[in-house]
């Protein structure tokens, strides 16, 4: 959920460090601005640093107990900044394309992968009833000499709940290899 929010609640940050408005301020729109958990885990931080934790520990403290690795990473970078002095709205846009060039990538190659699923699907729903259809039609003829009949209600019955299985694996698959962002 962090993840999503993430980019736009950092060029947000940006955009207000560029205009000249001081961290603590900007963390604090941060905080009570829509970014769901993002703002809720930021008004932790605003309360550490309200109760005379410093920004950069409370920041640290932010950093540690968040799971999202883009968020911990742009996190020590402000830290960082701080230490060391650098311009912080540069180093917010910079992470910002970072994380929104990684979403990207996460959601091209998911898309791939359904282009994929999808020809596999195609192949499973349409080739692969009608070659059993075919096949069933074949060995039914009155000129086969021995071979097994099959009822056409055995074909449904075997096709109907095995596509139901397979679909309903790849469904499953899908849903657990969709990107979080």
């Amino acid at each position: 959920q962090v993840s999503a929010e993430l980019p736009f609640a950092l060029r947000h940050m940006a955009t207000e460090l560029k205009a000249g408005i001081g961290l603590y301020k900007t963390i604090q729109t941060i905080a009570s601005s829509d970014y769901g958990v993002l703002s809720e885990e930021f008004s932790r931080a605003i309360s550490e640093i309200e109760e005379g934790t410093d920004t950069k520990d409370a920041l640290r403290h932010f950093a540690l107990r968040t799971q999202s690795k883009a968020l911990r990473s742009a996190l020590f970078h402000i830290i960082r900044a701080m230490k060391t002095g650098g311009n912080l709205s540069e180093i917010m846009n910079t992470i910002a394309e970072d994380v929104s060039f990684d979403a990207r990538n996460k959601i091209r190659d998911f898309a791939e992968k359904m282009n994929f699923f999808g020809v596999i699907y195609i192949f499973i729903a349409i080739v692969a009833p009608v070659f059993i259809t075919i096949f069933g039609a074949v060995t039914n003829a009155p000129i086969s000499v021995a071979t097994f009949a099959i009822a056409p209600l055995a074909i449904a019955g075997i096709l109907i709940p095995g596509m139901a299985m397979v679909l309903g694996f790849l469904i499953f698959y899908l849903k657990s290899i969709q990107p979080r962002v």
